[in-house]
């Protein structure tokens, strides 16, 4: 009698295990990551909310607090098409598309735009740097992870040497001459980003 009650018990539960993985089958986690698109800070918008294209399905919303402090969240999401719509203070409201895929092997990064830029990137701050015969380059270094920015990072300009380091907000401003053709062909100009703790970046102009 113990042995035949004991091979009910496992049977429901195998029973049990196999409907919740049937459930489960066309839900995803979609991992979410939202930036500042001037300055690669990390914001943490007022809402999130998915709607997805199939009428029957309910859509879903996090608030602030289900933002992470480097800008991360997770959704689960059913498979299909969904719209996401993102509110967040100084920031210019969005929307997009994306579809939820079996196995969502994505990380999506929604670029806010800021309703006013930094004054170091706006247009009249930019044009007041011009110099003859040299480039100027301006932005801001980031920790990918955090979003927070990197103060006192090396940048350097090859092949002109160049150098200067990031302020306490990461911003950098740098002036490179400009290239022959020639030059251009042989050496081409590159930046390159470095922070001890860091991966070393390089970027060609």
């Amino acid at each position: 009698m113990i042995s035949i009650l004991a091979l009910l018990v496992l049977s429901s539960t195998l029973s049990l295990q196999a409907k919740i993985a049937d459930e489960n089958h066309s839900v995803q986690s979609v991992r979410i990551r939202f930036v500042d698109s001037a300055t690669g800070y990390a914001a943490k918008p007022k809402s999130v909310e998915t709607t997805p294209a199939t009428g029957d399905l309910e859509s879903r919303r996090v608030r602030r607090n289900g933002v992470k402090r480097g800008g991360h969240t997770t959704l689960t999401l059913d498979q299909g098409p969904h719209t996401i719509q993102v509110v967040s203070p100084g920031y210019q409201p969005m929307s997009g598309e994306f579809v939820v895929l079996p196995d969502n092997p994505y990380n999506i990064v929604f670029q806010l735009d800021p309703i006013e830029p930094p004054r170091e990137l706006q247009s009249e701050t930019v044009a007041a740097l011009h110099r003859l015969n040299e480039t100027v380059f301006v932005g801001f270094l980031v920790d990918e992870d955090s979003g927070e920015p990197l103060a006192d990072a090396f940048v350097r300009a090859e092949p002109s040497g160049n150098e200067t380091r990031t302020d306490a907000r990461g911003y950098f401003q740098i002036y490179v001459p400009v290239q022959t053709l020639s030059e251009a062909t042989t050496t081409p100009a590159k930046l390159i980003f470095a922070e001890p703790g860091f991966r070393t970046e390089e970027r060609c102009y």
